[in-house]
């Protein structure tokens, strides 16, 4: 069977239930309503990262993140239909239409994962992996975890971000 590789960060001292969907199911998020568990991933490193740099307050906090590769069978994850996007999908914060969405599909356990759009990069995807899937343990092979290793320019970069009175130019 075809496998898909993605890719998830995480807190070092949370890599132990990074696919639990406890986070996700204590906070809600775009694709879940509290109380909904889903382990969100990017379709590359690069993606994850910035889905966690758009949330990010600490600098300094980067060096206590981790990253898992994650393999997932291709025949368990269904691509989300961009006709069935509401149109406040970009909203922040959260709206419940996506948060619908998601969280019928977890209910629903159709699919081990589903693949959604990402609002912060144009023509790139996140994939939803729902652990209460019965086939979950079986279709997701977990790799890692591994340091984070970011380069000191990101770091600068976001410290520069933070700083109100100098812009990202110079």
């Amino acid at each position: 069977m075809p496998w898909r590789t993605l890719w998830r960060i995480t807190r070092r001292d949370r890599a132990e239930g990074a696919f639990s969907g406890r986070g996700a199911a204590k906070y809600g998020g775009r694709w879940n309503t509290k109380g909904t568990p889903l382990v969100y991933t990017a379709e590359s490193l690069a993606g994850a990262m910035v889905e966690l740099l758009a949330y990010f307050k600490d600098v300094r906090s980067l060096e206590t993140r981790v990253y898992f590769r994650v393999g997932v069978d291709e025949a368990g994850i269904l691509d989300l239909d961009p006709e069935a996007l509401p149109s406040d999908w970009k909203a922040y914060p959260y709206p419940p239409s996506t948060q619908r969405i998601g969280s019928r599909w977890s209910e629903d356990r159709v699919s081990v994962g589903l693949r959604v759009p990402s609002v912060l990069i144009p023509e790139s995807y996140n994939v939803l992996l729902n652990p209460l899937h019965p086939r979950y343990e079986e279709a997701v092979e977990i790799d890692g975890p591994y340091p984070l290793e970011v380069d000191g320019r990101i770091a600068e970069l976001l410290e520069r971000a933070g700083n109100s009175s100098e812009t990202l130019d110079g």
